[in-house]
């Protein structure tokens, strides 16, 4: 995976050196960032417990563009990827074919946990807005408004179910039946 070019590894090796285990440390993007979080989860899942990914998308707007091509048709070689992956249907960013209706085959890879924001640029209802307070009207941006942050309780319950599911920690069943909000698509999460 040629496109990787960040000096992951060296980072990696420091948290590993200094005693965290590879399946304890989680990975999170947004945009192109997102769209890679969601690549390692598939394709180099010995490195994370998991990754985070926001508005994933990467690719420019032409359409049928290579590089589009290229990254879709990987992803969806992936057999199975431990990815939290959150998406809006109001992602008005140059990039062709990008909002969560475009991707939603994202939430059929094995082991994805999908979660759609409201169109309108919502959440619960409630519009979000930018931090000037201005309706809010790309969806790509909805992780920086504040309106997001209810949803920051779904990447923590992520991250303590694949450390569960890691046997990383124990959590009795009960107690992690009553705490589980993966609900089904039309909720939000789809597993």
């Amino acid at each position: 995976l040629k496109i990787y070019n960040f000096n992951h590894s060296l980072t990696l090796e420091k948290f590993n050196s200094d005693g965290v285990p590879f399946k304890q440390i989680f990975l999170a993007g947004h945009s192109c960032g997102a769209w890679n979080a969601i690549r390692y989860a598939a394709f180099k899942k010995e490195l994370f417990g998991g990754t985070i990914a926001f508005n994933p998308n990467c690719w420019p707007k032409e359409e049928n563009n290579p590089v589009r091509q290229y990254l879709v048709g990987e992803l969806k070689t992936a057999k199975h990827a431990n990815s939290l992956v959150f998406a809006s249907p109001d992602d008005l960013t140059h990039d062709w074919k990008a909002t969560s209706t475009d991707l939603a085959w994202i939430a059929d890879i094995p082991g994805v946990k999908w979660f759609e924001y409201e169109k309108g640029v919502k959440v619960n209802g409630k519009q979000c807005k930018q931090q000037e307070g201005k309706k809010l009207k790309n969806g790509h941006s909805i992780i920086f408004s504040e309106c997001s942050w209810p949803h920051q309780k779904l990447v923590l319950e992520f991250i303590k179910e694949s450390l569960v599911n890691d046997k990383i920690i124990t959590v009795d069943s009960k107690s992690l039946e009553n705490e589980k909000t993966f609900r089904d698509r039309g909720s939000g999460f789809v597993t």
